[in-house]
């Protein structure tokens, strides 16, 4: 696999369990997981998880609660039963409302 990553990423020091909803590319239902983050960077970070992945849009929650988005850009088997897959996180601008 050609590494064509913009930014370099890092080992996740702690694992951390991460809940996701994937929304694919190509089907009309999500899918809800649990995932291992494994490394991170700015740009995106690596998973790992239990289940075949398909690229699509996602929304990740955190053990602290916080939110991100991104998309699933790829994803390739390691066994028979374990998943790796490599997100690209989605900056979202947010605007500042004043109550008027």
């Amino acid at each position: 696999m050609t590494n064509q990553r913009q930014h370099v990423r890092q080992p996740v020091e702690q694992r951390g369990k991460l809940a996701l909803t994937i929304i694919p590319f190509e089907k009309e239902e999500s899918i809800d997981i649990i995932a291992d983050a494994t490394d991170i960077g700015a740009g995106g970070l690596g998973i790992t998880a239990h289940c075949a992945l398909e690229p699509g849009y996602v929304i990740m929650k955190d053990g602290r609660g916080e939110y991100a988005n991104g998309v699933l850009l790829w994803s390739e088997a390691l066994d028979d039963v374990t998943c790796r897959a490599g997100i690209q996180l989605l900056t979202v601008l947010r605007k500042s409302v004043s109550p008027s």
